[in-house]
């Protein structure tokens, strides 16, 4: 209770309230820290992290021998990108672990702290040999730490040794049930490296393994949609999907983007709808409906493509996908000036999709900027990623320009 009322007290602007308190939750919680690193420690989860670093500095000159609030500052460090700030404030709190004189509970729970940090430093570094023996070392304290065993599988992949990735991997799973498939873990690394062979028969490795679980399902599909581009071959594991999880909703969704792909827009229509009615502000969802109501040639349908998009867009002012959305809209509109005003700006945004710039291609082409049009669309056809309109983009190319595109 004295924990919950310092929140309280701290969210009012009382201070001194807030530290008395922390201090009357000590009474029979040996195992807490000092009240005033405590404070810091709240000031960080209510998201004030300048106040945070005002309270630790305090705590570092009452408290010299304690290494949290090292661990502390090393943490507002690392989460800034001050790789090196991180490291000196984790290397100094593990020196002062190994001669805490706190309780036996605390001091193992910093020096698990410690190493968690010095690893993801040599992480980053790109100094495997040495993170993987920092990950052996906390092990050795708290075997059963699933993000250390989480991230001792990342080394060992990079290092090569995958089957003993996929034990650690394993692990991690056993002792914390959220984590990630071991199989999916694998292939999405190789997928991070580039290496696309091997994501495919990893997947199908989760799928055989836990043949009733929707996750394996809908990452295979998943793949077969955004990087195989195959749209029939997802439609197959995504029915699979929903025979295992008819309420998901997640498998619905993509049901519907799989008919857009395969231009069955009344059915995508049908399911993309209800897809909307349930959750209003799915982002995804709204996306592909606007898409889907936009391509089809009702006026009706369009002008509710137009609402849908400048709400979307309105909304979610930070996506790239919902900006270039409401140009396509524009464009089947008819509304060429400001559809390529729009697309231009969405192919700028952070995180534009190969679409957005199939969009602006076909608008370049319309207003008779012929040769802009045929470079971006060679550019979009010739990059990776997810990609809706990959089917009439080929078909477009050969009447833009009478070559046809490579599968």
């Amino acid at each position: 209770m004295p924990l919950r009322n310092a929140v309280r007290a701290l969210r009012s602007g009382d201070r001194d309230a807030a530290l008395r308190l922390l201090r009357q939750s000590q009474v029979d919680r040996p195992d807490l820290a000092p009240a005033e690193i405590l404070l810091a420690n709240l000031y960080v989860t209510e998201g004030q992290p300048d106040q945070a670093r005002q309270v630790l500095e305090e705590s570092a000159v009452l408290y010299p021998e304690d290494p949290e609030p090292h661990l502390m500052f090393a943490d507002l460090a690392w989460r800034q990108r001050h790789i090196t700030d991180a490291c000196v404030q984790y290397q100094r709190a593990l020196e002062l672990a190994a001669d805490f004189n706190g309780s036996p509970a605390r001091q193992a729970k910093l020096k698990v702290w410690a190493l968690a940090g010095l690893g993801s430093v040599a992480e980053a570094r790109g100094q495997l040999e040495t993170a993987g023996e920092l990950y052996r070392e906390l092990l050795k304290l708290d075997p059963r730490h699933p993000q250390a065993r989480f991230r001792m599988g990342h080394v060992l992949f990079g290092l090569g040794q995958v089957d003993e990735a996929v034990e650690q991997f394993r692990a991690a799973r056993e002792f914390h049930d959220s984590a990630p498939m071991a199989e999916l873990t694998v292939a999405g690394l190789y997928q991070q490296a580039g290496d696309l062979t091997q994501v495919e028969p990893w997947i199908q490795r989760a799928v055989d393994a836990a043949p009733k679980d929707v996750v394996p399902l809908i990452a295979m599909a998943r793949f077969q949609l955004d990087v195989r581009h195959d749209a029939e071959e997802a439609g197959a594991f995504v029915e699979r999907a929903v025979q295992v999880a008819p309420k998901a909703r997640e498998p619905q969704l993509l049901r519907g983007e799989v008919a857009w792909r395969l231009g069955k827009l009344a059915e995508a229509e049908k399911i993309l709808e209800k897809m909307v009615l349930q959750a209003p502000d799915d982002l995804a969802a709204n996306i592909a409906l606007t898409g889907v109501l936009a391509e089809q040639d009702d006026p009706n349908r369009r002008r509710r493509a137009e609402e849908l998009a400048l709400l979307t867009a309105a909304d979610n002012p930070q996506s790239a996908d919902a900006a270039a959305t409401l140009g396509w809209v524009e464009f089947q509109l008819g509304k060429f000036a400001q559809a390529e005003q729009q697309l231009r700006a969405a192919v700028q945004m952070p995180g534009a999709s190969r679409d957005a710039k199939y969009y602006l291609a076909r608008v370049l082409y319309r207003r008779g900027q012929i040769a802009a049009a045929q470079q971006m669309l060679r550019e979009v056809l010739a990059a990776n990623g997810p990609f809706v309109h990959l089917r009439e983009a080929r078909a477009w190319r050969l009447e833009v320009d009478g070559s046809p595109a490579k599968p």
